[in-house]
C-alpha cells in the first residue's frame, strides 16, 4: 500500500484512497493516535467537507482492507467518468464511490461529491445507464 492507493473498505461496499501512511512515532501522535495506522479519505482530494476515518495497521486484514486490482481501478475510474459526464460541475477529486451488491454480484455504484459547498449524488448501474441523481435534499442517508 501507498499513498494514492484506491482501496476497498467498509466491507467491500465503499472505495477509499491512503491519505497517510503513520508508522512512526511522531506521526501517529500527530494524529492522535497510538499505533502505526493507516488514514483512509473518501475521495482523492483533501480538504472541507471530505471525510476520512483511520485503521490500525495490525486490523486491516481483518476489516477487509485491501487495494484493488488493475481491473477494479479501471472500473472505479470508468464511473467516476460516467459521473462527470452526468453532472459536469463536479470536482472529480472530491468524488467518493460505494458499491451495492448482492451476493457478491454489483448491482449499482453510487457517486458522491464531497465539498464544503455541494453533495451531487448519481447512482449508476453496471452497464453505466443511469439509475438516478440529485444534490444534497435527496441524498441518501448512509452517504452523509
Amino acid at each position: 500500500m501507498k499513498l494514492g492507493d484506491m482501496v476497498w473498505w467498509n466491507g467491500g461496499i465503499a472505495i477509499g484512497y491512503i491519505y497517510e501512511l503513520l508508522l512512526d512515532d511522531h506521526e501517529i501522535t500527530d494524529w492522535g493516535l497510538d499505533e502505526p495506522s493507516v488514514i483512509i479519505g473518501l475521495a482523492a482530494a483533501r480538504g472541507p467537507g471530505v471525510p476520512y476515518i483511520s485503521y490500525p495497521v495490525v486490523c486491516l486484514q481483518d476489516e477487509g482492507i485491501e487495494t484493488l486490482s488493475t481491473f477494479d481501478s479501471e472500473l472505479c475510474r470508468s464511473v467516476l467518468d460516467v459521473a462527470a459526464r452526468v453532472v459536469p460541475e463536479v470536482n472529480l477529486s472530491k468524488l467518493g464511490i460505494f458499491r451495492k451488491c448482492r451476493n457478491k454480484i454489483t448491482l449499482s455504484w453510487t457517486v458522491v461529491e464531497y465539498s464544503s459547498t455541494a453533495r451531487n449524488w448519481v447512482e449508476i448501474a453496471p452497464d453505466h445507464s443511469i439509475l438516478g441523481k440529485g444534490g444534497v435534499d435527496n441524498l441518501p442517508a448512509i452517504y452523509r
